[in-house]
This record gives C-alpha cells, structure tokens and sequence, in this order.
C-alpha cells in the first residue's frame, strides 16, 4: 500500500546523510517522506507536503515517527499520565464483620439479607420464639436482625454516595487530562488525519447508569476539543489514511522496569487505557524502538537498525493481527553479523584499493619535473603596481571658476556696475565647477572601466608559479589590499562643502560692495565739499588780505590745502578699490583651493583604483593558481583531495561500526576492484557500499514464519512483543 513516512527534519536528513547504508531499501521502494513541524498547530503547516504527496489516493497509510519527549519513558505514548481515583469498596460495619456468620457477607447479597432480616424480626415480633432468640443474641453477644439490617443500609447508602464521587472525581481527571493532551502534537496530527465521531447520542437519561453516563460525558467533551483542532484548518481536503502507524524511539533501562508488576497475573481489562485520555483513534497502532542513548558509543549503528525497520515497515504491511488496537508493541531488529562483517570488509578493502591506486598515481605525478618562472620575471608580472589615471576629458574653462578684480573701478558702478559683476561672476563660477565635477565623474567612471581591463594577469605564466612564488605573490597582493583601505577618498557628486564655502565669500564680497559709492555719488560728494570748504573760509581770507605777498601767500595755501583734499579723497576710492579686489582675490584663492582639493581627490581615486587593480590582478593569479595549476600540479591536487575523502569514509565506517569489524573476516583484495571513478575531476564522489544487486533474502517479518522478501542479507529477523502496561 502507498506508504507516506511522517517524521520530523532530523530524521529525513539522517536517512540523506547515511544514505550509502540504506541505499538497497530506498531504491526500490515507493515511499514518501513527509516533514513534520509538530510546533505547529495546523495540518497545512505541521505537514505542508502530505496533501502533495498523497494527492487524490483514496487508499494510504501513515506512519508517524515521533518526537523525542518520550523517550525514557516506558509509554512513550502516554502524554498525559493522569492518576486516576479508586473504585470505591462496600465497606461492611465492624459490628457486623466481629458477629457475622462464618460465611462472608458480599456486596450483591446486601440486599437480600437485609430483607430477609426484616421479614424475619417482623414474623417472630411478639412470640415467644422471637423472643427466645433475641434472649440468645444478647447471651452471646451478636448484633439483633434489626440493628444489622440498619448498618447494612447505612453501609450501602455510604457505598452509593463514594461510587457517585468517584465518577466526578474520575469525570474531572480525565476533562484534565483530555485538555492536556488536546495540545499535544501527535494529538493533533492524528485528530486531523483519523478522526470519527465515537458517538452520536448526545441526551442521556438521569436514571441511566452511573458507569455510562461518565461515558456519555466523556465522549461529548473529547468531541468537543476534537472539534477545536479540526476548525483550526477548515483546509482539511485529503482522504484520512486506512492505518496510522506511530512508532517512537526509547531509551529506558531495563533495571527502570517495575519488576513486581511484570510478575503479577494481570487480566486483559486491566492493560492501560491511555488510548482513551490521549484522545487517540481506533485506527492507530503504537510501536516502540528501544535504542542506546546518544552518548553511547555504538549510539549511530543502533540508529541505522531503527531506519532500517522503519524504512522494512514502509515497505511491508504488518501480518494481520500482528498489531491490535490500543496496544504497545515493541520492535527490534536483528542483524546477521557475520553477513555484516562481510560486507564491511568487502566496502573497506575496496576503499583500501582505491586508495593505494590513487597514492601510485600521485607519487608517479610528484616525480615528474614541472617548467618554472626566475624571480625577475615573477615581479615584473605579479609584483608590480598598475598605474591608473583619470582619461583626460573635454577642456573645462578652468578661468570661469575665478573672478577679475582687475576690472574693479573706483566706484561700485565704474565702469561696471559691481553687483551685476558679481553675479555674474559668482553664477559662471559655479557653472564651471559643476561641470569640472560632472568631468571628474564621468573620468572616474572610465578609469574604473580600465581598471577591469588592466587587472587581467597573465594566466599562462600564472601556472608556473612554485609555492615559494604564489606564497610572495600573495603576500604582496595583501599589502595591496591594506593600502588600497587605506586611501582616503572622497565622493565627486557632494557640491554641498564647496557650495558653502562660496556661500560664504559671496556674502562678504555683497556686503563690501554695499558700503562703496557709486560715480555719481562720489562726483557730488567731492563738489560739495570743496564748495562748502570755499564758502567758509574764501571770505575771511579775502577780507584779511592787506598786501600782493600776503594774497600769494594765501592763494597759494588755499590751493595747496584743497589739492591736500582731492588727493586725500582719490586715495580713499583707491583704498577702497584696492579692498574690493582683495575680497575678489580671497574668493579665487578659495575657488583655487577647491579646484586643489578636486584633483587631490582625483589623485587619491587614482592611488585607490591603482592600488586596487593590482590587488584584483593578485588575487586573480593566486586563485587561478590555486584551482587551475599546471596539469600535473593540478592532478596532484585533485588525487590528494580524493585520498583525504576516502581516509575520512573509512574512518566513520570505524565510528559506526567498529564494533561489527572482526579479524576473523578475511576477504581477497585482489578480487576486489576499485571504484571507476574519473578522479582527475575535482569532485566529491559517493563511495557507496558494493551491495549485491538483484539479491533478495527472506527475512522473519513480526510473526514466527512469517516472511518477506528485501534486497539486504544482514538482517535476520524483525520481532514485535506486546509490552505489558497495566494500570
């Protein structure tokens, strides 16, 4: 039947990762594995790939491996573990236990004494035999018929209260129990694959039996959280499986067994009802695998013989009754070592082979003289720095970026007017600078370009590079590297800093211009001020003279007093000229430093690109050295990672099955030959185990005759007892 494996992702990949071991079985099975995510609460993502896998099949089975919160427990199953009340006994009253007949009173005759009883104290009532008797009674001290058949229903009546307690005792315990297992992983995965409903009654009787309507209750609350974990996927669209097989791993010690309960007689009725509080299906079966702890030793080869039976039980239906409802079965497999021994030796010595015809052909390799490159040469192609430089580009107008402070005039409008000047020269002078770095960029860009066409090395000599070479070549191309981090370099396309600092010029260059005087302004300023001088002082000069000397002597000084005057105010306008031209000055020598720092930039871009080209080109070269060497080189290399491989697959075929290795399994190594493999290519190969093709072995198949048929011979048997788990 189509088998679907349910196991969680460790599993799958352990049947991947010893894949060479179990190769025979998964060839020739047509199993699917499912990866199962018990965190999760819904069926679409616990297993996302059952509904792929299964499809439209209307017939299928599981088998489910379960996680590992079990595994030292004895019922790896029994999630819930409640501890259920006691039944309640009839306790008979001491008074009548001390008096009571030899025969024993039981608990189904209560009834029938007690009336005896009565009918019979109320036929000698008043006669002289009742009273004989009752004279008797009291002589020998037993209870009267009376006061026995009121402790009996006194009894009886306690008896009927501790049977209805029990029930809500037992009614509470499992509620608790159902809600616990209701979270539980494998809970859930069965509830969405087997669920059926158990009952369809939902009203029962108030004069029903106490024992049923418990059952009523409980069948009612476990189809109640059915119910939640089914609408929590409405997307259930897959036919349920016609069997679900769980299987989980133990590692309980044997000595952790209760040895008093296996020795004591236990009726069928007594095994552990833990089917019913871990709200489990009729159409699931239970399977236990015990095996060695992970710490152990020989922890991995019991692990193959678990894969090995759950791989064997995918494959093969159980024998009818092999497996009954809501029982335990543990499983075990049992190998045929000497078959084991054989076939290990055989895979061994065919390794040994292998190997020892590899390790001829790389000693045959190392003997081979190689071609080799001088030193010289060496650092002339592989040790030398790659200059890189900027393409020259277009002439940018450079004389934009500065101003003319030689075009200044006296005033600010002579012979131009300054603040258009300004403007205008402050607006060419950024023009020129964007475009200077849009230059540098598309510069940069270009030499970055070169820098991939000049950092191909020359491969053919590449090859011929001893380890001594290859060892200098990269050692300098680290030093390369380092160097290359530690250039500084800036980024062409930030204007921001040097826009600032033209920012700033500007303002001090706007405001200079507006405390100058414009030509007009200066012309009426000097007239008035020579008229004013003249108004105030020709009259009194005049009006004082008394001789010609004395009139030259003072036309003379008055001359010499206004020329005084005029040449004091030229030499203001030149002063303040001379000021102006130093602020248009200050702003070139701003401008020319930014242009400085612009090819600085560009200096160290190319220190960069040169100092990466030549790392590029060295690491190129140790890289093409160390995967495509001179042929023979090459082979040798390929032939040493092909030996190492074959090394570590012996040394864990020891780590797995040391143990099964025997001295006494001798197999002839000239008969076996090695593995046809091309091992001039560098790649892992898969030494799998030379398993006999088209062999097929009976193997004893959980019952005592029962047999199938499986391509492996180190099997002998798989077995299936019942565990007795008793309440």
């Amino acid at each position: 039947m189509f088998t679907v494996v349910i196991a969680e992702k460790n599993h799958i990949d352990a049947i991947r990762e010893y894949d060479i071991f179990l190769k025979p079985l998964i060839e020739k099975s047509d199993v699917h594995f499912c990866e199962w995510r018990p965190e999760e609460d819904t069926l679409t993502f616990a297993v996302p790939k059952l509904r792929e896998v299964v499809g439209n099949r209307e017939e299928w089975r599981a088998i489910v491996v379960c996680d590992e919160r079990g595994l030292r427990e004895k019922n790896p199953f029994d999630r819930s573990k409640p501890v259920l009340p006691k039944y309640p006994e009839l306790k008979i009253p001491d008074a009548l236990r001390q008096n009571a007949q030899p025969e024993k009173i039981q608990p189904d005759t209560v009834q029938t004494e007690t009336a005896q009883g009565d009918t019979q104290a109320s036929t000698v009532s008043g006669t002289q035999e009742g009273a004989a008797v009752e004279e008797k009674d009291r002589e020998t001290g037993r209870v009267d018929s009376k006061t026995r058949a009121k402790l009996l229903d006194e009894a009886e009546e306690k008896y009927k209260a501790d049977v209805e307690q029990y029930y809500e005792d037992l009614k509470r315990v499992k509620f608790e129990a159902f809600e616990k297992s209701s979270k539980e992983p494998l809970t859930r995965l069965a509830t969405f694959l087997c669920h059926e409903e158990v009952m369809h009654g939902r009203n029962t009787d108030a004069n029903e039996d106490l024992a049923f309507r418990e059952y009523v209750a409980e069948s009612i609350r476990k189809e109640e959280l059915w119910q939640e974990i089914l609408n929590s996927d409405a997307d259930r669209d897959i036919v349920p499986p016609t069997e679900m097989i769980c299987i989980a791993k133990r590692t309980l010690e044997e000595e952790k067994y209760d040895i008093e309960t296996s020795w004591t007689t236990h009726v069928e009725n007594q095994y552990s009802d833990f089917v019913d509080w871990n709200l489990y299906f009729g159409r699931m079966r239970y399977l236990v695998f015990d095996i060695l702890p992970k710490s152990h030793m020989k922890y991995v080869q019991e692990y193959l013989k678990f894969l090995y039976t759950l791989l064997i039980l995918a494959q093969n239906d159980p024998p009818s009754g092999a497996l009954r409802a809501n029982r335990v079965y543990s499983i075990s497999c049992e190998d045929n070592r000497e078959a084991m021994d054989r076939l290990l030796t055989v895979y061994d010595t065919k390794l040994a082979v292998t190997q020892d015809l590899l390790e001829a052909k790389l000693r045959e390799l190392e003997g081979t003289p190689r071609e080799g490159i001088s030193n010289h040469d060496m650092d002339v192609a592989f040790r030398t720095r790659v200059p890189v430089s900027f393409p020259e580009m277009g002439n940018v107008n450079t004389e934009a970026l500065y101003s003319k402070p030689k075009e200044l005039g006296m005033a600010t409008d002579c012979p131009k007017d300054e603040f258009s000047v300004w403007a205008a020269t402050l607006r060419a002078s950024k023009k020129a600078l964007s475009e200077l770095l849009r230059q540098e960029r598309k510069s940069l860009r270009l030499a970055t370009e070169e820098t991939k066409l000049l950092n191909t090395p020359d491969y053919d000599r590449a090859r011929f590079l001893d380890d001594a070479q290859l060892e200098e070549v990269e050692q300098y191309t680290n030093q390369q590297e380092k160097e290359m981090v530690a250039v500084e370099t800036r980024d062409f396309a930030d204007m921001s800093e040097y826009l600032k600092k033209m920012e700033e010029r500007d303002k001090i260059i706007r405001k200079a211009i507006d405390t100058r005087m414009t030509r007009t302004t200066t012309i009426v300023v000097g007239i008035a001020a020579i008229l004013i001088y003249l108004l105030g002082f020709v009259p009194l000069l005049f009006n004082n003279l008394s001789t010609d000397k004395t009139k030259i002597t003072t036309f003379v000084l008055f001359t010499a007093v206004t020329v005084i005057m005029l040449v004091i105010a030229i030499v203001r306008l030149i002063v303040s000229r001379k000021q102006m031209r130093k602020l248009f000055a200050e702003f070139n020598e701003c401008m020319r430093g930014i242009y400085d720092d612009i090819n600085l930039t560009e200096d160290r871009f190319c220190e960069y690109l040169s100092h990466a080209c030549t790392a590029m080109k060295g690491f190129s070269v140790v890289e093409y050295r160390k995967q495509y060497d001179a042929p023979e080189t090459l082979k040798m290399r390929v032939f040493r990672k092909h030996i190492e491989d074959i090394k570590r697959s012996r040394e864990e075929l020891r780590a797995v099955f040391g143990s099964v290795f025997s001295d006494t399994c001798v197999v002839d190594g000239d008969k076996i030959r090695p593995y046809e493999y091309n091992f001039e290519r560098p790649v892992d190969f898969v030494y799998t185990i030379p398993f006999e093709e088209d062999k097929v072995t009976r193997l004893e198949y959980m019952q005592t005759g029962n047999y199938i048929q499986i391509p492996i011979d180190f099997l002998k048997k798989i077995e299936v007892r019942r565990e007795e788990l008793y309440e």
